[in-house]
């Protein structure tokens, strides 16, 4: 008798990681790719990575019984790329914050996210109640990758021209982007369709600047937690003026430096004492599947004791 097979997917600006395991919890393969929303990226670009992970990933498995996921953009075309190849008993979509929130083994909490984009939820046993953020790099973004990629950037220009202090955040995005003249980045990002994401990817030179201490990127950092910071805040104001529960901080952009995440924390407490500031066990890709077991009856304690040892690739580090 074969073995069932499950398959986890979670994408949203920058990535997608999708883990194929069978009923014992036994990773059987991985597959990754980039970003999947399709209003920053070409729709063919999207259905053509996708496919080429799907071929890559089921390899040999004749069914999937379930397929729980979360991403932002192209669930369809994800269903669809499925579908096509094989029988699937059931897809289970997810949202981002219960996703979050299961990663980090809780179903009520706030859930802070920052990655390429940010937002704040407010989730009680699995149901978000409210929402702050979302809007977009045109709009919002704040505190995400995106807009720490983006001031860093500016910082670099603002240095450039003597308006702000020097910061070795200049020399190193021009040796990231291969610029001669700072001026060039305007050429490589109009009209490129993958600027959202080559911007947010700036973020890596601003962790390693801030490792090096330099005040500027610190500076970008604080200002990326007091946004989140508000973003958390008013979220928590929508359902209620106490709040003593979990505040769990999901996204890449918070392991840049441990600053944005001790001046976040500071600044949330001020308001919300009680509140804990933790994050998550696992990258949210694994929410999914933590999800999934619950829904067939495993407890939070049994299936964090199930995972443990075969998950470790996707510890949240």
């Amino acid at each position: 008798m074969s073995p069932n097979y499950y398959l986890a997917a979670d994408g949203g600006g920058s990535k997608v990681q999708a883990i194929l395991y069978d009923e014992d919890f036994n990773i059987i393969r991985t597959g990754k790719m980039t970003g999947t929303n399709v209003l920053f990226k070409p729709v063919e670009d999207v259905r053509t990575e996708m496919d080429n992970m799907v071929d890559d990933l089921l390899k040999g498995i004749p069914k999937l019984v379930s397929v729980d996921f979360c991403l932002v953009g192209s669930d369809g075309y994800f269903q669809d790329a499925l579908t096509r190849r094989m029988e699937v008993d059931a897809f289970h979509r997810y949202s981002e914050p219960r996703m979050g929130l299961a990663a980090a083994f809780c179903e009520s909490g706030v859930l802070a996210l920052s990655g390429t984009g940010s937002d704040a939820f407010v989730v009680k046993d699995g149901k978000s109640l409210a929402t702050v953020g979302g809007w977009g790099p045109l709009f919002g973004d704040e505190g995400s990758g995106y807009d720490i990629g983006l001031r860093s950037i500016k910082a670099a220009i603002y240095a450039h021209e003597g308006r702000r202090p020097p910061t070795l955040m200049t020399d190193m995005i021009m040796e990231k982007f291969g610029l001669d003249n700072l001026w060039h980045i305007i050429f490589h990002m109009n009209n490129n369709p993958n600027a959202r994401h080559e911007i947010a990817s700036v973020a890596v030179i601003t962790a390693q600047a801030a490792a090096m201490g330099d005040k500027v990127a610190l500076d970008v950092y604080r200002h990326a937690a007091h946004e989140m910071a508000l973003q958390v805040i008013a979220v928590i104001r929508r359902v209620g003026d106490v709040w003593d529960g979990p505040v769990v901080t999901m996204g890449g952009a918070w392991k840049g430096s441990p600053v944005m995440l001790n001046a976040f924390a500071d600044e949330v407490k001020a308001t919300y004492p009680a509140a804990e500031i933790i994050r998550p066990v696992y990258d949210p890709v694994v929410g999914c599947i933590v999800i999934r077991a619950l829904g067939e009856g495993l407890t939070m304690p049994e299936i964090r004791e199930r995972l443990q040892g075969k998950f470790d690739p996707y510890l949240c580090r």
